[in-house]
Parts: C-alpha cells; structure tokens; sequence
C-alpha cells in the first residue's frame, strides 16, 4: 500500500479478500497496521480501509488507538454525514479508546 496508488490498492484489497475467503486473517497489532496503512488513502473510495475495519469489527478486533485516530481523520476529511453508522461507531470506538489510554481527550 505504499504510496496508496490505484492499482496497488486494489491488490492490497484483492489479497485481504483472499485471506478471508481461505479464513486466515490478521492479529490485532497486524490489522492495526493494515488499517493505519490504508487509512492514508486520499484519492479514492477508501474501500480498503473499510474493508479491513469491517473484517476487524466482524471478529471482535479492536485496532489500536492510532490505527482508529488514522482511520476517523480518514473518513472525517470525506463528505461523510455525521449520522453515518459507520462514523458514529468509529467515533465511539475511539472515545473509548481515548478514555482507556489518554484520559481527558475524547474528540
């Protein structure tokens, strides 16, 4: 995902469907990393990105604080509505990551 090209996004994207139709998957500290990754994207649909949250989320992963800090400033600079599911348990997720390990900053 360097460089968050086009093509390379989709071969990031094709690869992660791979492992998850065979049924391999990812730690937390991987999916964090793939997400952080992936959340740099500034061209495109950011269906990567989603697509490892969704995964993460489906198995009961939480990502680390800065993967979720990297993932909502990604969808924060996308015209996302505020009341859109997805944004509203990202932001959840990181309040309460932000309670957890750096109290007194909820965004």
């Amino acid at each position: 995902m360097i460089g968050h090209t086009p093509d390379g996004m989709e071969i990031a994207q094709d690869i992660l469907q791979k492992m998850t139709a065979r049924g391999w998957f990812v730690n937390a500290r991987i999916g964090s990393e793939l997400l952080t990754a992936a959340s740099g994207e500034t061209f495109g649909g950011f269906t990567t990105a989603n697509y490892i949250w969704d995964t993460l989320q489906s198995r009961g992963v939480v990502p680390t604080l800065i993967a979720v800090k990297a993932y909502y400033k990604g969808l924060k600079e996308r015209d996302i509505p505020e009341s859109d599911p997805r944004l509203s348990q990202v932001t959840r997720v990181l309040n309460d990551l932000q309670r957890r390990f750096a109290p007194g900053r909820p965004m």
